[in-house]
């Protein structure tokens, strides 16, 4: 009997330990992703500031592959994704790089704002392109101009509503 009951505590104070909020782990790995990995670095360094924001899809590994992402809006027209596969150290709250990032850049040409909120914001879209490492080191080498990957942006086209979608 006394063992059983020691069992109960250990594994009482093991759960503890390892089960700790996943909001808070999560909120760690993403600092800590945020500082250490150089693709998320060189994205804050170019395309940052208070616009961006950083998040790990499936943290918990239970829906499936952990994704991290970054996303910024750009020139208040474009919307900027950043994707790779990650692994995630619960126990460290660290992040370790699986692959190569994908890119998405979107242009919004629409912001539909309901009258009732809870029916979510609605976008209309023009372009969409799609890149890789390759196109995203030349995009490093030119300080941020799309135009070095032949893509050549509408910088003074703000799109009404955007703010919505930087939520």
């Amino acid at each position: 009997m006394h063992h059983n009951v020691l069992m109960m505590v250990l594994l009482c104070v093991v759960c503890s330990i390892s089960c700790r909020h996943d909001r808070e782990g999560h909120a760690t790995a993403v600092e800590y992703g945020s500082s250490s990995i150089h693709y998320v670095r060189e994205f804050e360094t170019l395309f940052g500031g208070s616009e961006s924001a950083s998040w790990i899809s499936y943290y918990d590994g239970y829906g499936g592959q952990p994704m991290w992402n970054t996303f910024t809006t750009l020139y208040d027209r474009y919307a900027l994704t950043m994707q790779f596969r990650v692994t995630v150290d619960r126990w460290r709250d660290e992040v370790g790089v699986v692959g190569e990032p994908h890119f998405v850049l979107l242009e919004i040409t629409e912001v539909e704002v309901p009258k009732d909120p809870r029916k979510g914001i609605g976008c209309k879209y023009g372009e969409n392109y799609n890149f890789g490492l390759k196109e995203w080191e030349t995009l490093v080498k030119a300080g941020g101009d799309f135009s070095a990957i032949d893509i050549n942006l509408s910088k003074n086209s703000p799109v009404t509503n955007i703010e919505h979608v930087k939520q």
